[in-house]
């Protein structure tokens, strides 16, 4: 169960269930808009294991009672750590005319209430191993660790024949905060002034930058975020040293890597385990115009990072790592017919 199709419900429940069902699992994914009443606990009680992403399934708390008395077992799922989420970080959202974050800040704080159910829950998934010990410490009886993979049918698009490079970054507008603190703007202003040829691109978070060299994408669905990235020549993953970054999905190297695109990344929380190998590199906070001056001027490396980051990349899609999701929901079903 899901409550929106932003991307990280997708990944958190659209996109296993699908690969689930392609192994031939009976799979049905509910989408519950604000307002909609809930889910009918009797419909639920038909299935064996009842998914549920970051959201209340129900008014009161006594659903997970019933449903285990149905024989229904319940996991509970949430991948972003809003609770080291300052009031100062909504307000300077707010103030950046994001206002329409808030409702997301409530959907994310549903979540953070949902919490207090943790002991109950009969398993507890996040892609954090930093927020895997949070859930633990809250009594979670079992918790994974299960990473975003990619969804079937991406990467194969491939970008336009044009002139110049395109420097690009897709990002939610939380990347405000990052923006702000690394000085994204008036570094991306030095590397245009330095660079005739290049054009910068981002989806989602808009930047203030020179009309005629820089164009904003609004936000789009998951499906369609890929024909965009893959017109990047160079994808960017800044990230400001907080503790929520710190417990961030790593999921926007893979989808760079999938799409051809060599990326630059921040060496904080989600990225540090990455590099060479997955496409990339790893960029200090005051090395980001060198870092981008290196591979707007060698066509060598950004070619050597597209054929490793694709390769990587054929190992990171999810009806290959289905099994993650699948062994783990087997073996909650397996409890419900042993008991």
């Amino acid at each position: 169960m899901t409550r929106s199709d932003l991307a990280n419900s997708l990944y958190r429940s659209h996109v296993p269930a699908r690969a689930l069902e392609r192994r031939g699992h009976e799979v049905e994914v509910f989408r519950q808009a604000r307002g909609e009443p809930s889910v009918s606990l009797d419909h639920l009680s038909s299935f064996d294991v009842v998914h549920v992403y970051r959201l209340i399934v129900n008014e009161d708390d006594s659903y997970l009672e019933r449903l285990h008395a149905a024989g229904v077992r319940v996991c509970f799922d949430n991948d972003d750590d809003i609770g080291s989420v300052t009031q100062q970080m909504w307000d300077d959202m707010e103030a950046a005319g994001l206002a329409e974050q808030r409702v997301i800040g409530r959907v994310m704080e549903e979540g953070e209430r949902s919490l207090a159910l943790l002991p109950q829950m009969d398993l507890v998934t996040t892609p954090s191993e930093s927020i895997a010990e949070r859930y633990r410490a809250l009594g979670a009886p079992l918790v994974e660790v299960i990473p975003n993979y990619l969804p079937a049918g991406i990467g194969a698009t491939q970008p336009a024949l044009r002139d110049g490079l395109i420097v690009g970054w897709h990002a939610c507008n939380e990347h405000v905060w990052d923006r702000r603190a690394l000085g994204i703007d008036a570094m991306l202003r030095d590397v245009l002034d330095a660079h005739s040829e290049v054009h910068v691109v981002t989806v989602g978070l808009e930047l203030d930058l020179p009309a005629g060299r820089y164009t904003r994408v609004p936000h789009v669905v998951l499906p369609e975020l890929f024909n965009h990235v893959a017109g990047f020549d160079i994808g960017l993953a800044p990230l400001a040293d907080i503790p929520f970054n710190r417990n961030r999905s790593d999921v926007k190297l893979r989808e760079y890597a999938c799409a051809g695109v060599p990326w630059l990344a921040s060496p904080v929380g989600p990225y540090l385990a990455y590099g060479e190998d997955q496409g990339g590199w790893l960029v200090e906070d005051d090395e980001w115009f060198d870092a981008i001056g290196r591979l707007i001027r060698s066509s060598g490396d950004r070619s050597r990072a597209r054929k490793r980051g694709r390769k990587w990349a054929k190992r990171q899609a999810m009806d290959q790592m289905v099994d993650d999701w699948e062994d783990l929901l087997l073996e909650l079903v397996e409890m419900t017919s042993a008991a």
